[in-house]
This record gives C-alpha cells, structure tokens and sequence, in this order.
C-alpha cells in the first residue's frame, strides 16, 4: 500500500527525513512513532502529494506519488489533524467539496447537495452553530 525508497526531505538546513525505506502492505497495521519534529507529519504529508519530497521515491499502491499525484489523491482519504477549513464551510459547502473531490459530476454534486440541504428546513430545524464543519441543528422551541 505504502512504499519509500530513500525518501528524503528537507526544511532549509533542517532535515526532516533522511533517506527512508519503508514499505506497508496490503492488511498490514502500521504506526508511526517518534517525538515532536521527527518527520512523521512530513513524510504522511508526501505519500498525500501535499508535499514533494528532495529524494528518493514514494508509493502509494504502487502509483508514485510524484508522477501521477492525481491518481493518489482519488485513492486516499487524508484529515489533517487541525482541520481549519472544515470550521469555515458550511454543511452544503463541505458536502460539495468532498463530492467534487471524488470526481462526481458537478450537476450531479449541486441536486445531491442542495436537496439534502432542504430536509432539515422541510422538518423544522434551525440552523444554531457548527460542529466538524457541518452546522449544528435544533428544533425550533414551540
């Protein structure tokens, strides 16, 4: 699923990974330990092609992340760990975006959003905050 051969990437005169060789398989459980600053941020980052790396080469089932980085990112799903964006959009703007993500249809995406968008205003509901970038409802009081 995941493979690195001598990945490598640097900050300036900071090295954040030196010369990684890893490889995750299919079904296989894998964690990645190491103290603030060790590169483990870094290197997830790469195998996303939210970063390009300095050296070496990164694979994600079998695509090469630099290559055809378009292709990774129709296969992964990745939740940064402060997902400030999700905080600014609506619930039909977030739904929009990951099905636009997904390579759906843009007409496709604007009935399927907007018409589940309308089932909490059928029903009743009011729109009172946000929670993980959808708005947080309630019923109206009586």
């Amino acid at each position: 699923m995941f493979r690195a051969e001598h990945l490598t990437k640097r900050y300036a005169d900071v090295v954040a990974v030196d010369g990684v060789d890893l490889e995750v398989r299919p079904g296989e459980i894998f964690g990645l330990l190491g103290s603030n600053g060790a590169g483990k941020t870094t290197m997830m980052k790469v195998f996303m092609t939210l970063l390009r790396s300095d050296g070496g080469r990164a694979f994600v089932d079998g695509i090469d992340v630099t290559r055809d980085p378009l292709k990774v990112r129709a296969a992964l799903g990745y939740v940064p760990e402060n997902p400030s964006l999700y905080e600014k959009l609506t619930g039909a703007e977030f739904l929009a975006l990951l099905a636009t993500l997904r390579g759906l249809a843009t007409a496709i995406v604007a009935v399927a959003v907007y018409s589940w968008w309308l089932v909490p205003i059928i029903i009743g509901i009011v729109v009172v905050g946000r929670i993980a970038g959808v708005r947080r409802m309630r019923r109206p009081k009586q």
